[in-house]
């Protein structure tokens, strides 16, 4: 068969597109020159592209092209049992299968006498997973051969095959060969391959690796991966090869898991050079962490140029016993960071602090570091990007003492490595007298395996504490600390006397850090004195107001108005409450309370005083006609003073103009004082002119007939002097709050006793003496008519 070109072909079933024997014996196909377009295989059972052979068939293929080739789950090529091919210079790219599916698939149930050999191969793109060769029970040949851009889409996790197959055939990107299979490939290039790892050899197998390049490529496992318990134990050899610029995770060509002596693997690299090759973790070129890793696997005249990891740029092994042979080991071992094992011992970074003389409760120093070395005394390197390290990966330590009888560590005793070392943490050691051990111990091991040279520690002898220093408990641990009082903040002008304790003695300050000014004490006494004799007035107002009730009808209590005479007595309630508040400590609403019951009791006496003033006044004073002032009209005046002053307050109140300020004495003592907005001088010019206007129309009617007048002269003069003495102790700076407070108070209540003297218990006494009077003349009477009787 020659020169043939097909086209549009489509296929649903298990089969080849261009070749399928079912079953026939010793079937020859011989083809050259063939061109193959838009083949697609529908078959979600495995089939096959260019042909499904078996039973000793023979096929030969030469210059065979495809183009624009897929299916949903299909092979290449797929040959069984005893089948012979050879394909030289076969060309495929942008092959896709939806199903992950092997490129060259020889399967086999048995050891047979097949072969496949492909020579000339160019393969790129190839977008579906699955092993390019993949071998049971066969023998593949591959020379003379370049493969590009495999499996790209393992490189940011896209890839969206089904993978309905085994992992050795799904995550070895290269050849996966299991039944003692024996793959053979040579002068080959391979760039840009990506995947788990490149070469999959299962128990008694055999992959031949000659005159081959490895170039660009991402192996997360490495190249070859030997790890027994994914059946990965076969053996390999690989001889003047090339590896450039290839990634992986751990060990890019060769990564040493598992081993197992029963199957006796052999792993042989000879004559290759490893260059600008790169591990993320360890091993640039060769990782291992197996104990039989030196009785299995040789490295010999091999060339380690520029190949980097975060640790081992070349190669990495658990322990220095567990490198694999390496005739050129002596050199590497002069390279800084060639080679590298995990972390075996700790060491201090400084011998300085390795004796420490501290007292009781002392801190230890800053800086104290060891770090992590391994066999060749490398300093192991943590991570020193968050971002970039997981939770996992921490390596933790955890500080103790040797004699936790005598002694303790206070702070925090747990942290981890990070950088290239591992940082004491500053905790303070707390014991009796005598020399301890303080030990760092790692306790989780993060991304290394456990070693058991894991602690490293510092001897620490605590001496007795001085004279000058205090020594307490004061960690409530039983062991006491030697220590010099601190005070943060500090106690300004007192005296630090324990921690966090200070004495305000001889200082005009107090407060737990003597900043706070000494709060002034009012005088109990007087205070109390005040309070009772305010109580015992409102007591006598409440009984006057009674027997004003009482003597309603007495033409003198009758004649000064009963309902006025009352709304006095209440007046007198109200500021005497408001004398009660003087002798209290100030706050904001009690400085409202102190203006309110003032005003209103003010409004209520004076104001109820002035109306009835003006009221004898239009009586007596007008010539043309005697006229009164009515009742209603009277009342207006008093309660238009009362709601004047409660409209201010509640203004106040609304927009938070009044409140209890400090202040502070000429002998640094603090108190509260009542701050009150300017308009409160308007509040006390009204208060002068009822108090004006009272005192003229009094003095105008000074001719009248005492019982048609009220005796308010007194009361009026005294509120004028005593108003005027406490205006005068509130405004001046030096005058003490007590004093004022004195002065208010004992002014209101003289002021307010004269009210009381001379408007009421004058009256009542008066008309107890009439009464009294009269019935003395009523007896005399008696008395008389009985003698001249007689």
């Amino acid at each position: 068969m020659n020169n043939v070109e097909l086209n549009h072909i489509r296929g649903n079933s298990i089969d080849g597109l261009f070749l399928f024997t079912n079953y026939e014996d010793n079937v020859y196909v011989r083809a050259t020159n063939i061109i193959l377009n838009d083949l697609y295989q529908f078959s979600d059972r495995p089939s096959s592209i260019l042909f499904w052979i078996n039973r000793k068939a023979r096929i030969e293929i030469e210059n065979i092209r495809f183009s624009n080739v897929g299916a949903y789950n299909a092979y290449l090529t797929y040959q069984g049992d005893e089948c012979f091919v050879n394909i030289n210079n076969i060309e495929l790219s942008n092959y896709y299968s939806s199903t992950a599916s092997e490129i060259f698939s020889y399967s086999s149930l048995a050891e047979t006498d097949g072969i496949l050999n492909i020579s000339h191969l160019r393969l790129d793109n190839i977008i579906s997973q699955g092993a390019i060769f993949k071998s049971s029970f066969g023998v593949i040949s591959v020379s003379d051969s370049v493969i590009t851009n495999i499996h790209t889409c393992n490189r940011d996790n896209s890839c969206r095959n089904k993978q309905g197959i085994m992992e050795l055939y799904l995550n070895n990107e290269i050849a996966a060969i299991n039944s003692k299979s024996e793959i053979t490939i040579k002068n080959t290039i391979f760039d840009n391959i990506n995947g788990v790892s490149g070469l999959g050899a299962a128990d008694g197998t055999s992959i031949y690796f000659y005159n081959n390049t490895i170039k660009n490529s991402y192996f997360k496992n490495g190249i070859i991966e030997c790890d027994r318990s994914k059946e990965k134990s076969g053996n390999i050899t690989v001889e003047n090869s090339v590896f450039i610029n290839n990634k992986s995770e751990y060990g890019t060509i060769l990564n040493i898991q598992l081993l197992d002596e029963r199957y006796h693997t052999r792993i042989n690299i000879i004559n290759s050079k490893f260059e600008n090759n790169t591990a993320s973790k360890y091993g640039g070129v060769i990782y291992s962490k197996d104990k039989l890793t030196p009785k299995s696997v040789k490295v010999e005249n091999c060339e380690f140029i520029n190949n980097k990891a975060l640790i081992g740029n070349d190669i990495y092994t658990l322990k220095i016993d567990y490198e694999p042979l390496i005739s050129n080991r002596e050199y590497l071992k002069n390279i800084k960071g060639s080679l590298a094992t995990n972390p075996t011992k700790i060491k201090l970074n400084n011998d300085t602090f390795n004796d420490l003389l501290i007292k009781s409760g002392d801190k230890i120093p800053e800086g104290i570091t060891c770090s992590i070395y391994d066999d060749y005394d490398n300093k192991i390197m943590f991570g020193s990007d968050i971002a970039n390290v997981e939770i996992s990966e921490f390596m933790f330590f955890k500080l103790e003492v040797n004699d936790t009888y005598n002694s303790a560590l206070v702070g925090q005793t747990r942290s981890y490595c990070w950088d290239n070392f591992c940082e004491f943490p500053i905790v303070r050691v707390v014991g009796n007298p005598g020399v301890y051990k303080l030990k760092l111990i790692i306790n989780t091991f993060g991304r290394f395996t456990n070693f058991d040279d894991n602690t490293v520690d510092i001897k620490i002898k605590i001496i007795p504490c001085e004279n000058n220093y205090l020594y307490q408990d004061i960690e409530n641990i039983k062991l006491k600390s030697c220590y010099k009082p601190s005070c943060e903040p500090s106690c300004n002008t007192g005296t630090c006397i324990n921690n966090n304790i200070c004495s305000c003695n001889n200082t005009l300050f107090t407060g737990s850090y003597c900043n706070e000014y000494i709060k002034l004490k009012r005088i109990s006494v007087i205070d109390i004195s005040i309070r009772i004799i305010s109580i015992i007035l409102i007591i006598v107002t409440i009984i006057t107001i009674f027997s004003t009730i009482y003597l309603r009808n007495n033409p003198i209590i009758k004649g000064g108005s009963v309902d006025f005479l009352i709304i006095i007595l209440i007046g007198l309630i109200f500021s005497f409450s408001h004398v009660f508040f003087l002798t209290v400590e100030r706050t904001t609403n009690k400085c409202y309370l102190i203006h309110l019951l003032n005003n209103i009791g003010f409004s209520l006496s004076y104001g109820s005083i002035l109306v009835k003033t003006i009221r004898i006044y239009l009586i007596f004073r007008i010539k043309r006609r005697s006229i009164g002032l009515k009742k209603k009209i009277m009342l207006s005046i008093v309660m238009t003073l009362v709601i004047y002053y409660i409209v201010i307050n509640l203004i106040w109140y609304v927009t938070g103009n009044v409140s209890a300020k400090s202040a502070i004495t000429e002998d640094y003592k603090k108190y509260q004082y009542c701050s009150y907005p300017d308009f409160r001088v308007m509040c006390i010019i009204v208060n002068y002119i009822v108090l004006f206007l009272g005192c003229y129309f009094s003095y105008c009617i000074r001719k009248v007939k005492d019982n048609f007048k009220e005796n308010l002269a007194i009361p009026i003069y005294a509120y004028f002097i005593f108003i005027g003495i406490s205006e005068l102790a509130n405004s001046l700076y030096n005058i003490s709050v007590r004093v004022q407070d004195f002065f208010n108070s004992t002014g209101t209540i003289i002021i307010n006793s004269a009210i009381l003297l001379y408007l009421y218990i004058i009256k009542f006494y008066t008309i107890y003496s009439l009464k009294k009077i009269s019935k003395q003349k009523s007896s005399y009477k008696n008395s008389k008519s009985s003698s001249q009787y007689t």
